[in-house]
């Protein structure tokens, strides 16, 4: 089965990995790595690595980050040269949770980074009252 890593600066991850246990039950083979304030890069890096080798059963690992650009994001497309992951960005709750609950054992690699990315952009809108 595909695994989860959730990276993030702060405990952002922790958090989105909690709130989507509470709706979803306990995530298999998912980590959070969270980047705390004045870690080194390398340092997490070699945490980040650990959690991916660790969630990893032979199907590769979903990283789900949190922004673009950021330590996390960096570290993470450092180790897509010698792990197999596919790195996704901007990790929110509704795509957490669809991923949960849409990956089984058939899952692939490339079918869970499409269905993150879909669903990402379907969860995010506006919504306007209008006080007519």
């Amino acid at each position: 089965m595909v695994g989860f890593v959730i990276a993030s600066h702060g405990v952002f991850c922790e958090g989105l990995k909690s709130s989507t246990e509470m709706i979803g039950g306990t995530i298999a083979q998912c980590a959070a790595v969270a980047l705390q304030p004045g870690e080194d890069p390398d340092a997490y890096g070699e945490r980040l690595k650990k959690a991916i080798e660790d969630t990893d059963s032979g199907d590769g690992v979903l990283v789900l980050n949190d922004l673009r650009g950021g330590t996390p994001f960096n570290r993470s497309l450092m180790l897509s040269r010698e792990q197999h992951i596919i790195i996704v960005v901007g990790a929110n709750l509704p795509m957490l949770l669809t991923l949960t609950l849409g990956r089984n054992e058939e899952s692939t690699l490339d079918d869970l980074a499409a269905m993150a990315e879909s669903e990402a952009k379907e969860s995010i809108g506006t919504i306007r009252y209008n006080k007519g």
